[in-house]
């Protein structure tokens, strides 16, 4: 374990402070403490609204995070899906405050994913008909939002 910076213990008091008027454990224990202090300062619910919105990622935590586990947030239930998040930011997270974080070995899409036939068909569809076609041009319009 690294020593830590004058800043990071300032932003763990500060995080200890959150804690504690939450109604949160107090006083810490010191390997709380020092967790504190190297992740103080994340964003987690604003690295998921960020996710869910589509904005661009603000650093390489997020990034990695998105590719790692993105597809599988947006296709979870809300709580389920933040959960998720917040595991997987919290690890890269720290990481990137370490300076040990890989954004190259991001993967686009994780082992868990389900694609169903039916996306795939979705995907593809060519409308043969014009009635079909104009269904398809009414859809995206709604998508859009436009009537």
């Amino acid at each position: 374990m690294g020593r830590l910076s004058a800043q990071e213990i300032v932003s763990g008091f500060g995080e200890v402070l959150k804690l504690a008027q939450h109604g949160e454990k107090w006083p810490p224990a010191p390997v709380e403490f020092i967790a504190l202090c190297k992740i103080a300062g994340i964003d987690i619910d604003g690295s998921y609204m960020r996710l869910i919105n589509r904005e661009k990622p603000i650093d390489k935590a997020e990034k990695k995070t998105r590719g790692e586990v993105g597809f599988n947030c947006k296709s979870l239930p809300d709580d389920k899906a933040r959960k998720l998040w917040e595991k997987n930011y919290r690890k890269n997270y720290q990481l990137m405050k370490e300076g040990k974080l890989d954004i190259d070995s991001a993967g686009m899409l994780t082992e868990h994913v389900a694609a169903r036939q039916t996306d795939t068909m979705r995907d593809n569809f060519k409308p043969s008909t014009e009635k079909s076609a104009n269904l398809v041009d009414r859809l995206n319009k709604i998508k859009a939002g436009k009537k």
